[in-house]
């Protein structure tokens, strides 16, 4: 009896040790599936996301660990979003920004670490990176406590590319490519091809910098923080280890940068920490272009005393420069102009595939971009300041297959068969300019390809941005509420109105018919009840005399 008592307390011991493990086992197995979200509220319902298990999520307690880690064998870049949950722009931003880590992590691509923090909630983080607009973007680089503000476009391709190139430049040491080498400069030009605005780093002789000390170089601090701008790759002649006969052998745009660099340090306007000289190649100017501004500067107001960031004057001059003469019409490029005071974009929307190889429009376009900047020059005596440049009136151009991308054509109001069309966009105020409604003789002879340089075509595209940007035109929009806006927007105190409000039409629109309704309130009451209490009083004093005769 005892020994069948005993059978039965370990049997039910047994079963309990089971139900437990398994028990624990489910526990693991859930806590295993369970994956970081986050959860974003927009008009009265939220959406949550799930992130990937590579991405980080920080907080105030371990931002600093995983950003700036005092020990560390291995060294990590990090790409993050700082974002507040009732932020519309960050839903918008952040699908994006999860894809990229996801597809990175998909494909096998060696790229940045990926990062995440809603500092509604953490507040230590917010103070820490000055954030003052929703989303913001920074990426670390592996160097000390140093951070930079993304400033490339928000989309998910262009995630995808920075993360790539930041971790290569982490593996590397830098994102400057050492071309000192004449062999060297035309591989890398020959394999980079027209996807980049090469801008090169001309260290002279007289600087301490070094190859085997790029990594910790100051100017490299300057290029860390550009490197997301616009659409530049970096490389860096060192004058110090150029072969002699260097000249010999030099290509004709190696020859040009280098002389461009010279010229710069002899002027005593090569203002990089050490002397170094910043020169830009594009076609958008005939000959390279090199920047006479301060590089770096202390960053305001940061939590430590040694941290810099890229000198705004040399954002802006990245921003004017980093792009071609005639650009693909992609989404950094339109969110570039946004920021410009009267930067317009001219768009060739072409009935068939095109790109930068074209030469049935592209060649005059780019004409058109080079003319326009000699007569800047012209005008500023040369040497134009970036000032001068970021306030400058101007077309940017770009071109797109329309038929393919037929969002382009629709949103502009462009009929297939208008196809080539000219369309200038005021990508500030979403407000645009047709050719084909302004000058009747370009759509005689818009079908007389390749178009000539020097042509008739040339012509009457460049008058047509020169009017365009005189506002001898006005713009055309899609919307009732952007005509209603843009046809006031004319008169004097509209304007000002309508840039104070963003150029937002339907606030716009609504701001003016309150502050039509209140004059008209106003009117009222300082003119028309006067008015008519005199004409009453003047009533009563007519009825009197007759009251007495009577």
């Amino acid at each position: 009896m005892t020994q069948f008592a005993s059978r039965r307390v370990l049997a039910a011991l047994f079963v309990v040790v089971a139900v437990l493990s398994c028990s624990s086992a489910r526990g693991s197995e859930e806590a295993a599936d369970a994956k970081e979200t986050l959860e974003l509220f927009s008009d009265g319902s939220s959406t949550v996301y799930t992130l990937p298990d590579s991405m980080i999520t920080l907080s105030d307690t371990t931002f600093e660990g995983y950003l700036f880690p005092k020990k560390s064998t291995t060294t990590r870049a990090f790409l993050a979003v700082f974002y507040s949950p009732w932020c519309p722009h960050c839903k918008t931003l952040l699908p994006g920004f999860i894809n990229a880590s996801t597809q990175l992590d998909l494909l096998g691509i060696p790229h940045s670490s990926f990062a995440v923090c809603d500092v509604q909630k953490n507040r230590k983080v917010l103070e820490y990176f000055q954030v003052n607009k929703f989303p913001l973007l920074v990426y670390t680089t592996g160097k000390g406590r140093q951070w930079h503000t993304y400033e490339g476009a928000n989309t998910q391709e262009a995630f995808m590319q920075f993360s790539a190139y930041l971790q290569r430049a982490l593996d590397t040491g830098s994102f400057s490519e050492d071309v000192t080498d004449v062999t060297r400069f035309n591989e890398v030009e020959a394999a980079s091809g027209s996807l980049r605005v090469p801008c090169y780093i001309y260290v002279p002789r007289t600087s301490p910098s070094r190859p085997e000390n790029q990594r910790a170089a100051p100017w490299s601090q300057a290029v860390d923080g550009a490197a997301s701008v616009g659409n530049i790759r970096f490389s860096v002649i060192y004058e110090a280890t150029q072969a002699e006969d260097w000249a010999d052998h030099a290509s004709g745009a190696y020859g040009a940068v280098v002389a461009v660099a010279k010229a710069c340090v002899a002027a005593g306007k090569a203002n990089g920490p050490d002397g170094e000289a910043l020169v830009v190649y594009t076609d958008r100017y005939r000959t390279p272009k090199c920047f006479t501004g301060v590089w770096v500067e202390k960053r305001k107001d940061s939590p430590t005393s040694d941290a810099l960031a890229m000198s705004t004057k040399l954002e802006y001059f990245l921003a004017l420069h980093g792009f071609h003469a005639v650009e693909d019409a992609a989404a950094a490029m339109f969110d570039t102009l946004t920021h410009m005071p009267k930067n317009y974009l001219g768009v060739i929307l072409s009935p068939d595939p095109i790109d930068a190889s074209d030469e049935k429009f592209v060649p005059v376009l780019r004409e058109i971009t080079q003319v326009e900047n000699i007569v800047l020059e012209q005008q500023n005596g040369g040497d134009v300041s970036v000032d001068a440049e970021i306030n400058a009136p101007r077309v940017s151009w770009a071109f797109i297959d329309a038929v393919n991308y037929e969002v382009w054509r629709t949103h502009y109001a462009v009929e297939v068969e208008d196809l080539p069309a000219i369309v200038i966009i005021d990508t500030k105020r979403d407000r645009f300019y047709k050719m084909r409604t302004r000058v009747p003789r370009f759509e005689e002879i818009k079908l007389d390809t390749p178009w000539r340089i020097g042509g008739e075509q040339q012509q009457l595209i460049q008058q047509f941005a020169r009017d365009v940007l005189a506002d001898v035109y006005k713009a055309e929009k899609l919307s009732l509420a952007g005509r209603f806006a843009e046809f006031l927007s004319h008169y004097p105190g509209f304007s000002f109105l309508y840039e104070v409000l963003n150029y937002e039409d339907f606030v716009f629109d609504i701001v003016v018919m309150v502050l039509g309704f209140f004059c008209f309130l106003m009117f009222l009451a300082i003119v028309a009840e006067p008015m008519s209490e005199r004409y009453t009083e003047h009533q009563k004093q007519q009825q009197q005399p007759k009251l007495k005769t009577e």
